[in-house]
């Protein structure tokens, strides 16, 4: 054996140890790095990663077949049949099926257990209030089991896999559940954000697969013109389902760059890189154009942010209220800083910003970045109570249940750090101690503009 082959041995085992790390879902960050070095600008490599994969995912597909695994527990049950052997080569031969099928059926069995151990359900984090459906409705909160199809004509819906996988699903569209790791796009739009644990995340679609390496990335389904790909962040793999030995079957694509997949002219190839693709994703957020920290946008909550009942666990989430209220009255708002007049007349956008972790207290520590100047920032209990009849959400206004002894909803925090906000530019740090049942809520005021992105 060379040197040339004995590196690439040692360098092939080493991807496949990283790949049954990422597919029973403990990759760690450093894995996932080298994971992504041992990829980068090697086909050879590439096309074992994907062929494991693909193992993976029959076995998966395996665990899940009743029957079958009855026939394999049946099988290690079984005392062995002992029989003469005619030839000495008959004895070889038994020998060496018996070597090869005695590791095959552990493999099997490890791999029913580990499944067993994965919820390969996806739970709907959040969906648009004005979501249409071609399809069965799916609600926020609820759990979506593997091979469940939905059509999603207007608007989105956001999923969470294992190990933390977001994919936020648009309208028009159709969409199939497949698993833990595993979504497909029959048509339509698909924003999935990747993290280090959930690398290897696939999206199947009807021209081939898209195979993450701890990305945030579109993907775009077209039936007349193929799927695309374009990666916002970190790098992906495009190809056929099926490679045959077709040449040029995938690609690596890489940050700021996209590729098409097209099966029925047999093409992967590298397309235009647009930012543009991902402006309808901007608009579901509408103002908030950027958070970091443990925060998140939800749109539909599960419960009542008004009177308690929607807990957001160790985040902060963000609310979209009513948007484009005319004020009848001038807005009197008192901070530490002095007093803020918003005149009659004034067009208002309101965003609630809420956290309510339940059982256990928490901690965040996180910035908001929202698209325009803000008008003011209302963070003490009386002030949200007296302006939530203009801009708390109606249908949640109108189903609130009064929670006498319930913990103050302000968020007093910001008191000490309303110096550090940007009004100007729209920049809103802020770090929030809240305790078991308690709740901390501020409403964060900008000049109206509606739904739309596109408002100056």
């Amino acid at each position: 054996m060379n040197a040339a082959t004995a590196e690439y041995d040692s360098a092939q085992n080493e991807l496949l140890m990283l790949a049954n790390s990422a597919c029973s879902g403990q990759m760690s960050q450093e894995g996932a790095a080298r994971l992504e070095e041992l990829l980068t600008d090697n086909l050879s490599l590439q096309q074992r990663y994907v062929e494991f994969l693909d193992i993976h995912s029959q076995l998966r597909a395996l665990a899940h077949a009743d029957h079958v695994a009855d026939q394999i527990s049946s099988a290690l049950q079984q005392p062995a049949r002992i029989r003469k052997p005619r030839l000495r080569r008959s004895r070889t031969w038994y020998i060496a099926i018996a070597s090869v099928a005695v590791p095959v059926a552990i493999l099997i069995t490890t791999a029913c257990f580990m499944v067993s151990q994965i919820d390969h359900r996806a739970i709907v984090l959040d969906r648009s209030r004005e979501v249409e459906w071609g399809s069965a409705s799916v609600s926020t909160g609820e759990r979506i089991n593997p091979g469940r199809e939905f059509e999603i004509v207007k608007g989105f819906v956001e999923l969470e896999f294992h190990r933390g996988t977001r994919a936020i699903l648009r309208g028009p569209g159709r969409y199939r559940m497949e698993g833990a790791r595993e979504l497909s796009i029959l048509s339509g739009s698909a924003l999935c954000r990747v993290p280090a644990p959930a690398v290897g995340f696939t999206v199947r679609t009807p021209d081939g697969r898209i195979v993450d390496l701890g990305t945030e990335f579109l993907t775009e389904v077209h039936p007349d013109a193929g799927t695309t790909l374009l990666v916002r962040a970190g790098k992906a793999e495009i190809g056929f389902n099926s490679p045959g030995g077709t040449e040029g079957w995938s690609m690596l694509v890489q940050e700021g760059e996209s590729a098409r997949c097209v099966i029925a002219e047999k093409t992967v190839s590298a397309v235009p890189y647009s930012t543009d693709r991902f402006h309808w994703y901007a608009e579901r957020t509408r103002a908030v154009k950027a958070t970091t920290g443990a925060v998140r946008f939800v749109e539909t909550p599960t419960g009542n942010p008004y009177d308690g009942r929607f807990t957001s666990g160790d985040e902060a989430v963000v609310i979209p209220e009513r948007l484009g209220v005319t004020l009848e009255d001038d807005l009197l708002i008192s901070t530490s800083n002095g007093e803020t007049v918003i005149p009659a007349g004034t067009k208002v956008d309101s965003y609630l910003v809420t956290c309510h972790p339940g059982e256990t207290a928490a901690s965040v520590s996180a910035t908001i970045q929202f698209r325009w100047p803000l008008l003011a920032i209302l963070y003490q209990a009386d002030a949200l109570d007296r302006t939530d009849d203009l801009f708390a959400v109606p249908y949640l206004q109108q189903s609130r249940i009064p929670q006498p002894g319930k913990a103050d909803r302000g968020a007093e925090e910001l008191e000490d750090t309303i110096a550090d906000i940007d009004f100007a530019s729209g920049l809103v740090p802020f770090s929030l101690q809240v305790p078991p049942q308690g709740v901390d809520q501020f409403r964060v005021l900008m000049a109206g503009r509606g739904a739309s992105l596109d408002s100056n």
